[in-house]
């Protein structure tokens, strides 16, 4: 993740935490994810984890995941969850043996809108800009009609702006 004040003026966050089997390239060491939802199998020898085999894939549930990023000190409390995990052995996962790539399993941090920070931010720009200009229009201009008539279509076009923001990037996340 990044640091902490671009953290806190970001409107991106973690959305999901998954477990994913992927495909690194070794001359770009890039990374494609090539399905989600899988570990190593029981008889892999470069990874470990615990029970083998895994009743039930993914072995620890993305709610679950996610409720220990947001709340770590619960996550002691759960031993056996890290024993799920599966762990490379050895070295560090490279591409070797003069392959173009390798496969390896890990976790996917996939991060998307915080919808919480967005409304937030909307409220104040667009729900008391639009008050404040209606109030000031009505006192310096003596029209409110025409006052809030202009910070009702104000907020109109921010809300159909916002839902269609949402709409979109909800087909890209996917």
């Amino acid at each position: 993740m990044r640091g902490q004040w671009w953290s806190f003026i970001s409107f991106r966050t973690l959305t999901g935490i998954r477990f994913v089997r992927f495909e690194m390239y070794k001359k770009s060491q890039s990374v494609d994810i090539r399905k989600k939802d899988d570990i190593p199998p029981a008889d892999h020898i470069e990874y470990k984890y615990a029970p083998v085999p895994i009743d039930i894939i993914p072995p620890v549930g993305e709610n679950q995941l996610m409720h220990f990023f947001h709340h770590p000190e619960h996550a002691e409390d759960e031993p056996a969850c890290l024993d799920r995990f599966p762990k490379k052995l050895r070295e560090r996962f490279a591409v070797c043996n003069g392959k173009a790539t390798g496969t390896g399993w890990g976790l996917h941090l996939v991060e998307g809108w915080d919808s919480k920070k967005t409304w937030i931010m909307c409220f104040v720009l667009f729900g008391l800009g639009s008050s404040l200009w209606g109030i000031l229009w009505t006192v310096f201009k003596k029209s409110a009609q025409d006052a809030f008539a202009i910070s009702g279509f104000t907020i109109a076009v921010a809300l159909l702006t916002i839902g269609f923001t949402q709409a979109m990037t909800e087909n890209i996340n996917v």
